[in-house]
């Protein structure tokens, strides 16, 4: 009796706090209500039951948490800005365990289930790169931080990638032990599989199709080359190399969808 009245309190306390904080530019982590903010979306999260759903509004979730990263990271606040992180961690983790428990009977739904949300979480680690990219030139122009809020900055915002890849790594692999069960089911060889998947992957924006991959057979050797084109924003040279080299970054099933064999 006691939780049940604690949820209706808590239920009827939602609308009231989302009018408030909706009515300015938000609640950051510099405000006495940021842990009612950040409380409340944890108990959004625990009364959605469905995974799949789960782990989208999580994504969401850490949306609003990243952009309080880059709000208290613009504005100097940089220890503010590392407990957004931290939530913003916390928050990816329930996306992961969310993946784990996305489950179907059929492995073709899960896979759509599983591409759709890797397509989701892409979109979040393009905005996390964004943000990096942002305020590490705002440091370099600016440089208004101490070398130890400069060293906490580049701390976490080296926890914001390894985050998204964690979770981007995780969707994946476990998108790899269901084509194993829909090869079970379906009968179909490795290749077959792999050009089903590779289709779904570019209906799903997770296939670039603007990289070529071409081997060109001389006799006994194959010469192979890579192309792609692409604009940037960045000057920074090292950025200028990290945006290059995950660009061109191709794992074996992303490089046997474009290969394209000359002879």
């Amino acid at each position: 009796m006691k939780l049940q009245a604690a949820l209706i309190a808590v239920m009827m306390f939602v609308p009231i706090f989302a009018q408030t904080s909706n009515a300015g530019s938000g609640v950051n982590p510099d405000s006495v209500l940021w842990g009612i903010d950040v409380a409340l979306d944890k108990i959004s999260l625990a009364l959605t039951l469905n995974p799949e759903k789960r782990a989208e509004k999580a994504l969401n979730i850490a949306q609003e948490r990243l952009m309080e990263v880059k709000t208290m990271a613009e504005a100097n606040n940089v220890k503010a800005a590392s407990k957004a992180e931290a939530e913003h961690d916390s928050t990816i983790k329930e996306v992961e365990s969310s993946i784990e428990k996305l489950k179907s009977d059929h492995p073709e739904e899960q896979i759509q289930k599983e591409l759709e949300l890797e397509s989701k979480i892409k979109e979040h680690k393009t905005a996390v790169e964004r943000v990096k990219t942002g305020l590490k030139v705002k440091v370099q122009v600016e440089g208004e931080l101490s070398s130890e809020q400069r060293a906490l900055l580049d701390q976490f915002l080296l926890s914001l990638s390894n985050s998204t890849n964690r979770v981007e790594m995780k969707v994946q692999n476990q998108r790899e032990d269901t084509k194993i069960k829909l090869k079970e089911e379906t009968g179909e060889s490795e290749t077959e599989i792999n050009q089903r998947i590779q289709k779904l992957e570019i209906e799903h924006g997770l296939l670039d199709t603007n990289i070529k991959v071409i081997g060109k057979v001389f006799g006994n050797q194959t010469y192979v080359e890579i192309e792609n084109e692409y604009d940037t924003d960045l000057t920074n040279s090292t950025e200028v190399l990290d945006e290059f080299l995950n660009k061109f970054y191709l794992d074996t099933n992303k490089a046997d969808a474009l290969l394209k064999i000359e002879t």
